[in-house]
């Protein structure tokens, strides 16, 4: 709600300022104008987080987005109809933004979401017959708060998801190296298989671009997931798992090794300096991840690659 006060004020400074006003006129209604309109937005998030059909939760976001946009338009003078119409334009714009440039880096989707989400809105309120700022503030709001904060919240909470998942596996023998597994079979190493198992579990699979070249070749799916060497490989991409220097619990660590029947080791980190991941005979806790020292083990290792999911 503070961040929905701090626009509504702002936007209000920007329409005193056009008009030869003290900046500050008037912040007090817009900044409870603002926090009601953040904590709908918000609330909106919550509710419509729930629904699996992606058109059908763009829909109900946007129609709520637009009775929310009517609120705060007639409750600081303006039309209740244009503030609709804003409202849910913005909303449906920022939310299109958001999903087109889901695998751009976390600044610029969120840098560009909220922006088309407050032009969209004051276009939109301007074509009306409103006012530009009073559309941009609906489309800010909704953006900061529903769309960004949103996604934020799901990504910390899928990052907590994929930890809590790979540690109840922890002293398993499921993907121990004499064993077979799924398409892996016995006499083969699966840190991967097991990365990919939890990762998939969680709901934010990495896909199996390995195997089967024929299907691969007709742009079909593999039957494998990514090796330990293209999780390590900084120019190879894994859709919906972007690269990151600081690792946090929930992402994915990996390192190249250039070995007889392995090409590095892949594990999950579940804190800063702890990753848990499958040896040749358990699945185990370990520094992996943090330790320079268990970089030696690997030979021509270009040190260690974390990978964070992004995805929805």
């Amino acid at each position: 709600m503070l961040v929905g006060a701090l626009i509504s004020v702002a936007t209000n400074g920007i329409v005193n300022s056009i008009n030869d006003r003290p900046f500050f006129e008037g912040a007090g209604r817009a900044a409870l104008i603002g926090a009601i309109g953040g904590g709908l937005a918000n609330g909106i998030g919550t509710i419509t987080q729930g629904i699996q059909n992606g058109v059908a939760q763009v829909a109900a976001r946007g129609i709520m987005h637009a009775y929310a946009g009517g609120f705060m338009s007639a409750f600081s003078g303006g039309d209740f109809l244009q503030g609709m119409a804003s409202g849910f334009v913005g909303a449906i714009i920022g939310g299109g933004t958001q999903g087109l440039l889901k695998n751009a880096s976390k600044f610029v989707r969120d840098t560009a979401t909220i922006a088309s989400a407050g032009l969209a809105g004051g276009i939109t309120s301007e074509l009306s017959g409103g006012e530009f700022w009073d559309g941009a503030r609906n489309g800010l709001i909704s953006a900061s708060l529903n769309h960004v904060a949103h996604g934020i919240r799901q990504e910390i909470n899928r990052r907590a998801l994929i930890a809590k998942i790979a540690k109840k596996y922890e002293n398993s023998k499921e993907w121990a190296k004499n064993v077979s597994k799924d398409n892996f079979g016995a006499g083969t190493y699966k840190c991967n298989k097991f990365v990919y198992d939890v990762l998939k579990e969680a709901g934010a699979s990495p896909g199996t671009p390995n195997g089967n070249r024929l299907a691969r070749l007709f742009g079909g799916e593999g039957t494998s997931p990514p090796t330990a060497s293209q999780w390590a490989d900084p120019d190879y991409d894994i859709p919906d798992w972007n690269l990151v220097d600081s690792p946090q619990a929930g992402d994915v660590v990996s390192v190249r090794g250039d070995f007889v029947g392995a090409t590095g080791h892949v594990g999950i980190m579940i804190g800063p300096s702890q990753s848990i991941g499958a040896n040749s005979t358990t699945v185990r806790i370990s520094n992996f991840g943090h330790s320079s020292y268990s970089l030696t083990n690997y030979p021509n290792n270009k040190g260690y690659i974390y990978r964070r999911y992004n995805g929805n």
